[in-house]
C-alpha cells in the first residue's frame, strides 16, 4: 500500500488494467495471474526495492575457496545481503528508482530476471515462495479491485525507508482505503 500511494499513477495502472482483464463482478483467482503480467511486475519491484528479508540465513564455506578473487577459509561464516543483490547498480542500472516497467519486455510480457531472488536462491530458496507469491498476488490484486489506497488529507508523504532486523517492515503510516464500487 505503501507504494500506491506513493505512486499513484502506477495504481491507476493497476486499478484500470484489473478491470480490463477481470471487472468488479467477481473476485481475482489464480488463473487470472497469468493474464495480469503488469500487477505481478507491480509486486515484484516492490520486492525488489524493500525486500523482506534483507539477509539470508548463515552460511559456512566448507573449504578453503575464492570467490570473485576473495580469498575464504573454511569455516567463515557469511550473510549473504539479498538487499545488496536486489539493489545492484549494474545490474538494474536504476536501483533507487520504483519502476515496475523494469519487469515488462516489449510484448508485455513479465521478464523473469535471474538476479531477482527475494526468496533466496539455490538449497536455499525459502520452501513458502509459491505460497507467498500467490497469496500476494490475491491479496494485492483483490484489494486494488476493490478499493483506491490514498493518504489521510493533510497529512506527510511517508518514507520507503524500512524498520529494520532480521525482516523489515514500513515504518508505521496511515492510508484510506476508498471504495471503487457502490454497493
Amino acid at each position: 500500500m505503501l507504494y500506491m500511494v506513493l505512486y499513484p499513477e502506477t495504481q491507476e495502472k493497476v486499478h484500470s488494467i484489473i478491470d480490463s482483464v477481470i471487472g468488479n463482478h467477481r473476485r481475482p483467482t489464480l488463473q487470472d495471474r497469468q493474464m495480469l503480467p503488469y500487477v505481478d511486475a507491480v509486486l515484484m519491484e516492490i520486492q525488489r526495492c524493500n525486500t523482506i528479508a534483507p539477509l539470508t540465513v548463515p552460511h559456512r564455506a566448507l573449504q578453503d575457496t575464492t570467490l570473485n578473487g576473495y580469498y575464504i577459509p573454511k569455516d567463515t561464516v557469511a550473510l549473504p545481503s539479498l538487499w545488496c543483490v536486489l539493489h545492484d547498480k549494474e545490474h538494474w542500472g536504476d536501483p533507487q528508482s520504483f519502476r515496475p516497467s523494469r519487469f515488462i519486455d516489449d510484448d508485455g510480457m513479465l521478464i523473469k530476471d535471474e538476479i531477482f531472488i527475494p526468496f533466496g536462491i539455490g538449497k536455499r530458496l525459502c520452501p513458502g515462495e509459491a505460497l507467498a507469491r500467490n497469496t500476494m498476488f490475491l491479496f494485492f490484486t483483490s484489494l486494488m479491485q476493490a478499493f483506491y489506497v490514498q493518504l489521510p488529507p493533510g497529512s506527510t508523504k511517508p518514507s520507503i525507508e524500512s524498520l529494520s532486523g532480521f525482516t523489515t517492515a514500513p515504518k508505521p503510516f496511515e492510508v484510506i482505503f476508498k471504495s471503487r464500487h457502490k454497493l
